[in-house]
């Protein structure tokens, strides 16, 4: 720092200073400056130590640039502010206040008051900022301009959020630019699509029908409470309900009834013909109009109907219920519902969920019971008959007697029957006597050598033929041997397979059948046991009577 004792005078010090003397007056008088020394006389001037201002000037550079530049080197006062964002002072001020601006300072001592001073770097930053935000979004206002609608409209998307992409800065909202730009394309493509009452007088329909066949294709305007069609949709939907529009324009296709005019040909009413409709009693149907409209009808044709009255008039004449048949037969409802899933009623018609039966399936049907009435089972016939149970049984499995199965497995066969069958074969019978008296009888077939047939093992063993099956079935004998006589298959069993199994049987322990076990008791405990009790009696009563 320059060192000197030199003093100075006010006019000399503002300039050496750079401010003007009142300035520096007020400086004196707020004790900003030191070195101060009164002159003689009446006026007393004041001298100023030239040290003294030295120190000033490089103590106080930020408040000599105020008074030199309006604000230190580097910041921008409130005018300043105002002029660079060509703005009013009191906008730049609550700008401020709002804190747009980072590193805010304040001058005081000044003869105007405290100085508020923005740092340039601050004021750069916030115009970058604001620079993008122009660059992607537009204040309300400027978006109303853009898009060409009221600013109440704007508005009222904002409220009800069709406009989704909305920042608020500092109390200002800001739309952005992607999504102003996607409203003015659907702007633009509403004013070149069909509103709905356009649509009715180029079709001329009513309104009803046209807003209910467009009801898939139209789509709510943007602007009001208008419905718009596109110029293509419009021109499916004539596609799609062309029968539709031409119906309303030409009338009912000729042989075609409509629900109405059934309605009047059946005596119902027309919400029972579509009723009808969807049991699919009529054959053809067509709808007029798309299935998802309240607009559209069913029309029917005339060969259908004709079919169906012909239908229900032959099940009236020809047919019953299934309650009515089965009064008619005295049976349940379980095994009516059982005849028919057996298909022993031929000709049932199941119609609208219920059975129809023929007339004359019922009339067979009560034929045949009354021909069971004349039914017995198998161990009736061999009573009645007089003949063996294996003679029945064989009668009905080569079919010569019909049978009917009951519960339980009974068989049921007609007396009738079973004596014509019996005739028949007393007939072959003679018959076949006559030949062998002619020709001699044909030797059995002979059995080869180291084999015995099933019925010859189980007597070598002392065991059933069913139990030789069942071993045979089990794979207990082996190396079996099948032969063939006549057509008829044989099952061969090796004569060392009977010593096999005796080996076998001897390490097992004898195990007795509930009968083999009575039989067993009543041999070798309950016979004994009474023998032994009748001569013990005898003894005691041939006693007594020798002691009488």
């Amino acid at each position: 720092m320059q060192s000197t004792t030199e003093m100075l005078t006010i006019s000399q010090a503002s300039k050496f200073l750079g401010l003007t003397a009142n300035t520096l007056t007020y400086l004196i008088n707020q004790k900003k400056l030191s070195g101060i020394k009164r002159g003689p006389g009446i006026r007393r001037s004041i001298l100023i130590s030239k040290n003294a201002l030295i120190r000033f000037r490089d103590n106080n550079k930020v408040l000599l640039d105020y008074y030199h530049l309006g604000a230190p080197e580097g910041y921008l006062s409130l005018r300043m502010i105002a002029t660079r964002f060509n703005i009013k002072i009191s906008l730049a001020g609550l700008w401020i206040k709002q804190g747009r601006f980072k590193d805010v300072e304040k001058i005081t001592g000044l003869p105007c008051g405290n100085l508020t001073i923005v740092p340039l770097h601050s004021i750069i930053e916030y115009e970058n900022i604001v620079k993008q935000l122009k660059d992607s979004y537009l204040e309300v206002e400027e978006a109303q301009k853009m898009l060409g609608i009221t600013k109440s409209l704007i508005l009222r998307w904002l409220r009800q959020k069709k406009i989704q992409k909305v920042i608020t800065w500092y109390g200002v909202r800001y739309i952005s630019l992607d999504e102003l730009n996607w409203l003015q394309n659907e702007l633009e493509r509403e004013r070149e699509m069909i509103p709905l009452l356009e649509a009715v007088k180029m079709l001329e329909l009513p309104y009803e029908i046209v807003s209910d066949i467009s009801s898939k294709y139209r789509i709510p305007s943007m602007i009001g409470k208008v419905h718009l069609l596109s110029k293509s949709d419009f021109e499916k939907m004539k596609i799609e309900h062309a029968d539709l529009i031409t119906y309303h324009k030409s009338g009912i296709p000729k042989d075609f009834f409509n629900t109405k005019m059934l309605a009047e040909r059946f005596k119902v009413p027309q919400m029972e013909i579509a009723r009808w409709i969807r049991q699919e009693r009529f054959r053809g149907v067509q709808k007029i109009g798309a299935l998802t409209t309240t607009s559209s009808f069913f029309i029917i044709p005339e060969s259908s109907v004709y079919e169906y009255e012909n239908f229900v008039n032959n099940l009236n004449e020809n047919f019953i219920n299934c309650e009515e048949a089965m009064k008619e037969l005295n049976i349940s409802s379980s095994t009516m519902h059982n005849w028919i899933s057996q298909n022993k009623i031929p000709g049932s018609i199941l119609w609208l969920k219920k059975w129809y039966i023929q007339k004359s399936s019922i009339k067979t049907i009560v034929a045949e019971m009354d021909r069971q009435k004349n039914s017995i089972n198998i161990s009736q016939a061999c009573h009645e008959f007089q003949i063996s149970r294996n003679q029945v049984t064989t009668l009905i499995n080569n079919g010569e007697v019909p049978f009917t199965t009951m519960k339980g497995n009974i068989k049921l066969i007609n007396r009738d029957d079973l004596s014509t069958a019996l005739e028949k074969k007393s007939n072959e019978t003679n018959h076949c006597t006559s030949k062998t008296t002619k020709n001699p009888k044909k030797k059995p077939p002979r059995i080869p050598e180291g084999f015995l047939s099933i019925h010859n093992f189980s007597r070598l063993v002392n065991a059933s033929s069913n139990t030789i099956k069942q071993l045979i079935q089990h794979g207990e004998i082996k190396d079996l041997k099948r032969h063939t006589v006549d057509g008829h298959d044989y099952i061969l069993i090796p004569e060392f397979a009977v010593e096999e199994y005796f080996k076998k049987n001897d390490s097992i322990e004898k195990v007795y059948t509930t009968a083999q076990a009575a039989e067993f008791l009543k041999k070798n405990i309950i016979i004994p046991w009474l023998d032994s009790l009748k001569k013990g009696i005898s003894q005691m009563y041939s006693l007594r009577i020798g002691n009488i």
